[in-house]
């Protein structure tokens, strides 16, 4: 519903905001959305810690990421995070471009381009 997508959105805005240290604080001033033809993408970021172009899609559920998948292809961005509100994430047939679960979003570092997407413990299962 248009309700929990402006949720969601909202969500992803204070974890974006919340990591002043990691991304650029003048994108932080204002909100910061991209519009290409009929492309809009929910923000845009760059990150601190590998100077690198982050794009950032925002879905309640499985949709597909249109805009964020034709960004990618005209190299307007570095990396493209597909953040999506069901349990499902990983590597994209596209490069460069990621999807991850909602709930791991707070873990993101922006730093794809220098360090480990995500700061996971290492876990000994044997």
């Amino acid at each position: 519903s248009d309700t929990l997508g402006m949720l969601n959105e909202l969500f992803v805005a204070k974890v974006i905001h919340s990591k002043e240290n990691n991304v650029n604080s003048d994108m932080l001033k204002y909100p910061c959305y991209g519009m290409i033809d009929d492309n809009e993408i929910d923000f845009i970021t760059r990150s601190n810690l590998d100077n690198k172009i982050y794009g950032i899609e925002v879905k309640t559920s499985n949709n597909s990421t249109k805009s964020l998948d034709s960004m990618l292809s005209k190299g307007l961005l570095d990396y493209g995070i597909a953040v999506k509100g069901v349990i499902s994430g990983g590597e994209s047939n596209i490069e460069n471009k990621y999807t991850i679960p909602m709930v791991m979003f707070p873990r993101l570092e922006f730093s794809i381009g220098g360090k480990s997407l995500l700061y996971l413990p290492l876990i000994d299962l044997f």
